[in-house]
């Protein structure tokens, strides 16, 4: 297995506040990488819901449009497709939450997200989220011993 980390990219709407750097960069590397193998770490604010006109709110309704507005852009669609075609390779991805996208622990959200990459949603749901309010452990390249 391997494991791409990704952490801080805040994807946005394309508003004023956008500051989503990736351009076509992001979606290139995971389509570079795509395959059974590869599992995805987008680890905490992959998303920026705070960098926004609208005044903050839980309200689900308009968090939905929010986060519609989010996949709807370019650049963050362009991106949710590549996640899309990782997860139709056969691998997996991984949204930790941070401090900017607490809104993704929402499941309205996550669906929305979910939608985006383009993907049936048996293979959609590979696309996970975790709070990342503890530290995550990544253990890598240690084989178990015999009989484990």
């Amino acid at each position: 297995m391997r494991v791409l980390v990704v952490s801080d990219i805040h994807l946005g709407n394309g508003g004023v506040y956008d500051i989503y750097a990736g351009g076509a960069a992001l979606p290139a590397l995971i389509r570079r990488e795509a395959g059974p193998d590869l599992h995805l770490l987008l680890n905490g604010d992959a998303v920026d819901f705070l960098l926004s006109d609208d005044p903050l709110s839980l309200e689900l309704g308009q968090v939905v449009r929010a986060a519609q507005a989010i996949v709807g852009h370019p650049e963050t669609a362009a991106v949710m497709q590549a996640i899309g075609e990782l997860l139709a390779r056969g691998g997996s991805a991984t949204i930790r939450l941070g401090n900017h996208d607490v809104e993704l622990a929402i499941p309205e959200v996550q669906a929305a997200f979910r939608e985006a990459t383009g993907q049936p949603p048996e293979i959609a749901w590979r696309l996970r989220f975790e709070a990342g309010d503890a530290p995550g452990v990544l253990t890598v390249g240690v084989s178990s011993p015999a009989g484990e």
